[in-house]
């Protein structure tokens, strides 16, 4: 590496550090307010990122949003993003003190009733709201979690991410281990929350319906509760007013058997996609639309056979 990259690195890596002491020393509400500002100004300055978010509005929603309510949804999703990048640097010293009475849950009913099965839960969600926050308060309510995340660019950042869910009592599993760790993580009875909503071809994926849209998706979480006969549960943690969160349990999602695995796999994932797709709809300006979601064309992927003779799902896809 050259000096001056890793010069580079080094100014990112202690500015950081500089700027998570600084949050966590003033109020809560005074940063709030500066997240939620440096989010409009990053809007505005990244003509690119806006551009992303309107091309996949326009695929989600076609023409009813219109040019303003678009533009509001991207400027709102920027401001929710860095209010919710505030709380996640201030979780390991506020948590207990002050965030975790800002958090409302619907539906813990069906956690507790996975938990109770003892097969190990599958949590599965998106870029939507605050995902690190969803993870750290669940914990609390008594049962190990495990947490997939892709390693960043520099290993001291991290490792600085590793360490915040580490001091919130949580696993991390990095997208290279061996799944053999996963496996033996879910058959003790533990939970694993899992990001479903990237286009990746680092992991195995497939395409199935989002928002009237083939859309290359993940399915190791699929092939996971296949295999050791998880329940699976849709979740989120959104913000609502008040800066205060709202936490999202939904009933867990039916896991059935054919004769046939991949198609198997291919409904629990489209299932799956289904459920944080509802989801999305209600916080749209929480969800990542700056991600090239449908970046993978539908020819590319891969669709089992039986789906593609399935009726129903392929009238409504706008290929």
């Amino acid at each position: 590496m050259s000096v001056a990259k890793r010069l580079r690195r080094a100014t990112v890596y202690y500015g950081l550090r500089f700027l998570i002491g600084i949050v966590n020393v003033l109020p809560r509400g005074m940063v709030i307010w500066l997240g939620e500002g440096l989010g409009r100004l990053l809007y505005a300055a990244l003509p690119k990122q806006r551009q992303m978010i309107r091309h996949n509005l326009t695929i989600a929603f076609g023409d009813s949003l219109g040019e303003h309510e678009s533009s509001a949804i991207g400027r709102r999703f920027f401001a929710n993003a860095g209010a919710s990048l505030i709380d996640v640097v201030r979780l390991p010293r506020h948590y207990q003190r002050d965030l975790a009475q800002r958090i409302e849950v619907d539906g813990r009913e069906h956690w507790d009733r996975a938990c109770a099965t003892g097969r190990g839960v599958i949590g599965i969600t998106g870029h939507l709201g605050n995902w690190e926050l969803l993870a750290a308060h669940v914990r609390t309510f008594g049962h190990p979690i495990g947490v997939i995340g892709r390693e960043l660019y520099q290993k001291r950042l991290d490792d600085l991410l590793i360490a915040n869910r580490s001091t919130m009592g949580l696993e991390n599993f990095a997208t290279t281990d061996s799944p053999k760790r996963l496996i033996s993580w879910l058959r003790t009875g533990n939970a694993l929350g899992v990001l479903i909503d990237n286009d990746s071809h680092r992991v195995r994926s497939m395409m199935v319906p989002f928002f009237g849209r083939l859309a290359n998706t993940p399915v190791g979480q699929s092939v996971l509760a296949i295999k050791l006969d998880c329940v699976v549960l849709p979740m989120a943690c959104v913000r609502i007013t008040g800066n205060r969160y709202r936490l999202i349990i939904q009933p867990p999602i039916p896991v059935e058997r054919t004769d046939d695995t991949d198609y198997d796999i291919w409904r629990l994932t489209a299932h799956c996609t289904a459920a944080l797709e509802t989801l999305i709809r209600e916080y749209k300006d929480q969800w990542a639309w700056i991600h090239d979601r449908w970046h993978t064309p539908p020819e590319r992927g891969v669709l089992p056979e039986r789906a593609k003779q399935e009726r129903g799902w392929e009238s409504r896809l706008d290929q």
